[in-house]
């Protein structure tokens, strides 16, 4: 699973959940228009421009986030923002930019 309180701000994204993971998919409801929002778990993914495509199946937890790309993520006591990025893969709790 992701890390703990893992925040993904980006354009377009596609998360993957495993099918334990059903039940704690939570998309929100924002009245038809920007920005997206989903959460599983303590991971939240924001898109700006399309809602996120969420899959469930597979082994794997993964979130491929493009566009302009920040993550913010807590680190001890204080979050640290980092980006923007072109892309940034999430996948089982490693993180991983570019």
């Amino acid at each position: 699973m992701a890390s703990s309180g893992l925040r993904v701000e980006c354009d377009r994204a596609r998360v993957v959940v495993p099918e334990a993971l059903r039940g704690e998919v939570r998309p929100s409801a924002t009245g038809g228009g920007p920005p997206f929002e989903v959460r599983v778990r303590s991971l939240v993914v924001v898109t700006r421009e399309d809602p996120p495509e969420v899959v469930v199946g597979g082994a794997d937890f993964s979130v491929v986030a493009e566009g302009r790309v920040r993550v913010r993520e807590p680190r001890g006591s204080v979050s640290v923002e980092e980006g923007p990025f072109v892309t940034v893969l999430v996948r089982n709790g490693r993180v991983l930019r570019r």
